[in-house]
Protein backbone atom coordinates (compact mmCIF):
# COMPACT_ATOMS: atom_id res chain seq x y z
CA UNK A 1 0.00 0.00 0.00
CA UNK A 2 2.90 3.01 0.74
CA UNK A 3 4.74 1.57 -2.48
CA UNK A 4 1.18 2.49 -4.21
CA UNK A 5 0.67 5.48 -3.04
CA UNK A 6 4.34 6.63 -3.35
CA UNK A 7 4.14 5.54 -7.00
CA UNK A 8 0.67 7.92 -7.36
CA UNK A 9 2.57 11.06 -5.91
CA UNK A 10 6.20 10.58 -7.55
CA UNK A 11 5.77 8.12 -10.12
CA UNK A 12 7.09 4.57 -10.60
CA UNK A 13 10.37 5.67 -11.83
CA UNK A 14 11.30 7.66 -8.77
CA UNK A 15 9.24 5.63 -6.24
CA UNK A 16 11.33 2.02 -7.32
CA UNK A 17 14.72 3.99 -7.65
CA UNK A 18 14.99 7.89 -6.52
CA UNK A 19 16.55 6.72 -3.58
CA UNK A 20 13.80 7.56 -1.58
CA UNK A 21 14.37 6.65 2.50
CA UNK A 22 10.26 6.27 3.59
CA UNK A 23 9.76 5.51 7.12
CA UNK A 24 6.46 3.66 8.33
CA UNK A 25 4.06 3.62 11.40
CA UNK A 26 3.93 -0.18 11.01
CA UNK A 27 4.21 -2.42 14.27
CA UNK A 28 5.35 -6.12 12.73
CA UNK A 29 4.16 -7.55 16.03
CA UNK A 30 0.90 -6.05 15.36
CA UNK A 31 0.93 -6.93 11.67
CA UNK A 32 1.19 -10.73 12.20
CA UNK A 33 -1.70 -10.74 15.04
CA UNK A 34 -3.89 -8.93 12.61
CA UNK A 35 -2.77 -11.73 10.15
CA UNK A 36 -3.80 -14.10 12.28
CA UNK A 37 -6.97 -12.90 13.50
CA UNK A 38 -8.09 -11.89 10.40
CA UNK A 39 -7.58 -15.69 8.95
CA UNK A 40 -8.85 -17.50 11.93
CA UNK A 41 -12.07 -15.68 11.62
CA UNK A 42 -12.45 -15.98 7.87
CA UNK A 43 -11.53 -19.87 8.22
CA UNK A 44 -14.21 -19.98 11.23
CA UNK A 45 -17.08 -18.20 8.82
CA UNK A 46 -16.07 -20.39 6.56
CA UNK A 47 -16.21 -23.75 8.31
CA UNK A 48 -19.52 -22.61 9.50
CA UNK A 49 -21.69 -21.18 6.84
CA UNK A 50 -19.64 -23.04 3.52
CA UNK A 51 -19.00 -26.41 4.03
CA UNK A 52 -15.82 -28.51 2.40
CA UNK A 53 -15.35 -27.83 -1.18
CA UNK A 54 -13.86 -31.09 -2.07
CA UNK A 55 -10.35 -31.96 -2.95
CA UNK A 56 -7.37 -29.96 -4.81
CA UNK A 57 -7.12 -32.69 -7.24
CA UNK A 58 -7.35 -36.62 -7.23
CA UNK A 59 -4.45 -38.83 -8.17
CA UNK A 60 -4.85 -42.56 -9.53
CA UNK A 61 -5.67 -44.66 -6.75
CA UNK A 62 -3.84 -47.84 -8.26
CA UNK A 63 -0.84 -46.15 -7.91
CA UNK A 64 -0.68 -45.07 -4.35
CA UNK A 65 0.99 -48.19 -2.68
CA UNK A 66 4.53 -47.03 -4.00
CA UNK A 67 4.32 -43.84 -6.22
CA UNK A 68 2.45 -41.44 -4.31
CA UNK A 69 5.56 -39.38 -2.90
CA UNK A 70 6.60 -38.47 -6.76
CA UNK A 71 2.37 -38.32 -8.17
CA UNK A 72 1.97 -35.50 -5.10
CA UNK A 73 5.58 -33.99 -6.11
CA UNK A 74 3.83 -32.58 -9.26
CA UNK A 75 0.69 -31.11 -7.92
CA UNK A 76 1.09 -27.64 -7.91
CA UNK A 77 0.45 -25.51 -4.39
CA UNK A 78 -2.78 -23.31 -5.07
CA UNK A 79 -2.38 -19.47 -4.69
CA UNK A 80 -3.63 -18.34 -1.24
CA UNK A 81 -2.40 -21.78 0.24
CA UNK A 82 -0.58 -20.49 3.73
CA UNK A 83 2.53 -21.10 4.41
CA UNK A 84 1.90 -23.25 7.27
CA UNK A 85 0.15 -25.67 5.45
CA UNK A 86 0.93 -28.29 2.85
CA UNK A 87 -0.30 -30.60 0.54
CA UNK A 88 -1.48 -34.10 1.67
CA UNK A 89 -3.03 -37.23 -0.22
CA UNK A 90 -5.72 -39.82 1.37
CA UNK A 91 -3.75 -43.12 1.29
CA UNK A 92 -7.18 -45.03 2.66
CA UNK A 93 -9.86 -43.75 4.56
CA UNK A 94 -11.93 -45.74 6.79
CA UNK A 95 -14.77 -44.79 9.04
CA UNK A 96 -12.93 -43.28 11.66
CA UNK A 97 -9.84 -42.08 9.94
CA UNK A 98 -7.98 -41.46 7.24
CA UNK A 99 -4.15 -42.29 6.41
CA UNK A 100 -2.34 -39.35 4.70
CA UNK A 101 1.19 -38.57 3.26
CA UNK A 102 2.54 -35.37 2.30
CA UNK A 103 6.37 -34.56 1.47
CA UNK A 104 7.80 -32.64 4.24
CA UNK A 105 10.22 -29.85 3.04
CA UNK A 106 14.51 -30.99 3.24
CA UNK A 107 16.90 -29.65 5.66
CA UNK A 108 18.62 -28.25 2.32
CA UNK A 109 17.67 -27.28 -1.25
CA UNK A 110 19.72 -30.24 -2.87
CA UNK A 111 17.79 -33.22 -1.21
CA UNK A 112 14.48 -34.57 -2.36
CA UNK A 113 11.47 -33.48 0.20
CA UNK A 114 11.01 -36.71 2.78
CA UNK A 115 7.73 -38.63 2.31
CA UNK A 116 5.91 -38.47 5.99
CA UNK A 117 2.47 -40.26 6.87
CA UNK A 118 0.09 -39.70 9.73
CA UNK A 119 -3.56 -39.59 10.58
CA UNK A 120 -6.92 -37.40 10.00
CA UNK A 121 -9.62 -38.17 12.61
CA UNK A 122 -12.87 -37.99 12.16
CA UNK A 123 -13.53 -36.09 15.39
CA UNK A 124 -11.19 -33.10 13.15
CA UNK A 125 -13.31 -32.95 9.87
CA UNK A 126 -17.13 -32.94 11.18
CA UNK A 127 -17.02 -29.14 9.83
CA UNK A 128 -17.15 -30.29 6.42
CA UNK A 129 -19.83 -31.01 5.79
CA UNK A 130 -20.22 -31.81 1.64
CA UNK A 131 -21.43 -29.09 -0.87
CA UNK A 132 -24.14 -30.69 -2.71
CA UNK A 133 -25.72 -27.92 -5.40
CA UNK A 134 -24.34 -24.99 -3.80
CA UNK A 135 -25.60 -26.07 -0.47
CA UNK A 136 -23.45 -27.82 2.27
CA UNK A 137 -24.88 -31.06 3.63
CA UNK A 138 -25.29 -33.23 6.63
CA UNK A 139 -22.29 -33.78 8.64
CA UNK A 140 -20.35 -36.43 8.00
CA UNK A 141 -20.56 -39.30 9.83
CA UNK A 142 -17.33 -41.18 8.23
CA UNK A 143 -14.26 -40.25 6.35
CA UNK A 144 -15.65 -41.96 3.67
CA UNK A 145 -18.42 -39.10 3.51
CA UNK A 146 -15.85 -36.31 2.15
CA UNK A 147 -12.65 -37.97 1.07
CA UNK A 148 -11.56 -40.97 -0.59
CA UNK A 149 -8.04 -42.69 -1.59
CA UNK A 150 -6.10 -40.51 -4.13
CA UNK A 151 -7.99 -37.04 -3.31
CA UNK A 152 -5.30 -34.37 -2.79
CA UNK A 153 -6.30 -31.59 0.15
CA UNK A 154 -4.90 -28.88 2.06
CA UNK A 155 -3.98 -29.90 5.31
CA UNK A 156 -1.87 -28.55 8.46
CA UNK A 157 0.28 -30.89 10.13
CA UNK A 158 -0.20 -31.40 14.36
CA UNK A 159 1.99 -33.14 16.83
CA UNK A 160 0.31 -36.34 18.17
CA UNK A 161 -1.09 -36.58 21.44
CA UNK A 162 0.36 -38.10 24.49
CA UNK A 163 -1.31 -39.85 26.35
CA UNK A 164 -3.42 -38.09 28.27
CA UNK A 165 -4.88 -36.45 25.30
CA UNK A 166 -2.80 -33.17 25.31
CA UNK A 167 -0.43 -32.05 22.60
CA UNK A 168 3.09 -32.64 22.73
CA UNK A 169 5.18 -29.36 21.49
CA UNK A 170 6.64 -29.77 18.09
CA UNK A 171 10.88 -29.01 19.75
CA UNK A 172 9.92 -31.47 22.41
CA UNK A 173 8.76 -34.54 20.35
CA UNK A 174 11.37 -37.47 20.38
CA UNK A 175 11.41 -39.92 17.07
CA UNK A 176 9.06 -42.53 19.02
CA UNK A 177 6.55 -39.72 20.25
CA UNK A 178 3.15 -41.72 20.52
CA UNK A 179 0.52 -41.65 17.86
CA UNK A 180 0.97 -40.52 14.18
CA UNK A 181 1.43 -37.06 13.36
CA UNK A 182 -2.37 -35.56 13.24
CA UNK A 183 -3.38 -34.22 9.77
CA UNK A 184 -6.00 -31.27 9.78
CA UNK A 185 -7.88 -30.29 7.18
CA UNK A 186 -7.91 -26.69 5.88
CA UNK A 187 -9.05 -24.83 2.81
CA UNK A 188 -8.99 -21.18 1.20
CA UNK A 189 -12.06 -19.36 2.41
CA UNK A 190 -14.35 -17.96 0.00
CA UNK A 191 -15.44 -15.23 2.07
CA UNK A 192 -13.12 -11.80 2.08
CA UNK A 193 -12.10 -9.63 5.00
CA UNK A 194 -9.94 -6.77 5.87
CA UNK A 195 -8.78 -5.51 9.32
CA UNK A 196 -6.95 -2.08 9.98
CA UNK A 197 -5.80 -0.88 13.18
CA UNK A 198 -4.54 2.58 13.66
CA UNK A 199 -3.79 4.70 16.69
CA UNK A 200 -6.82 7.03 17.97
CA UNK A 201 -4.47 10.33 18.67
CA UNK A 202 -2.02 10.07 15.90
CA UNK A 203 -4.26 8.48 12.69
CA UNK A 204 -1.00 6.16 12.73
CA UNK A 205 -1.84 3.44 11.07
CA UNK A 206 -0.05 0.34 13.04
CA UNK A 207 -1.79 -2.94 11.38
CA UNK A 208 -3.45 -3.47 7.88
CA UNK A 209 -4.61 -6.69 5.90
CA UNK A 210 -6.10 -6.33 3.03
CA UNK A 211 -7.41 -9.61 2.61
CA UNK A 212 -6.52 -13.85 3.00
CA UNK A 213 -3.57 -13.79 0.74
CA UNK A 214 -1.78 -11.22 -1.27
CA UNK A 215 -0.37 -14.16 -3.19
CA UNK A 216 -3.85 -14.55 -4.47
CA UNK A 217 -5.44 -11.17 -4.68
CA UNK A 218 -3.45 -7.48 -4.36
CA UNK A 219 -6.74 -5.94 -4.23
CA UNK A 220 -7.04 -4.01 -0.67
CA UNK A 221 -9.74 -4.07 0.94
CA UNK A 222 -8.62 -1.15 3.48
CA UNK A 223 -8.14 1.35 0.98
CA UNK A 224 -9.64 0.16 -2.60
CA UNK A 225 -12.72 -1.59 -1.52
CA UNK A 226 -14.65 1.66 -0.90
CA UNK A 227 -17.03 0.00 1.91
CA UNK A 228 -18.19 1.86 5.19
CA UNK A 229 -16.95 0.34 7.96
CA UNK A 230 -20.73 0.27 9.45
CA UNK A 231 -21.01 0.46 13.40
CA UNK A 232 -17.36 -1.09 14.26
CA UNK A 233 -16.58 2.38 15.45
Amino acid sequence: EVRRQLVAKFGAATATQGGLEVRTSLDPVLQLAAESALRDGLMAYDRKSGGFRGPVTHLDSTALDHDWPELLRGVPRPPGMLPGWTLAVVLTAGDAEAKMGWLEAAASAATMPLPRTGAMPLSDVTWARPVRDGRPGATPRRIGDILRPGDVVMAEILPPKDEAGAMQPMRARAPAASGPMRVSLRQIPLVQGALVSIEPATGRVLAMVGGWSAEQSQFNRVTQAQRQPGSSF
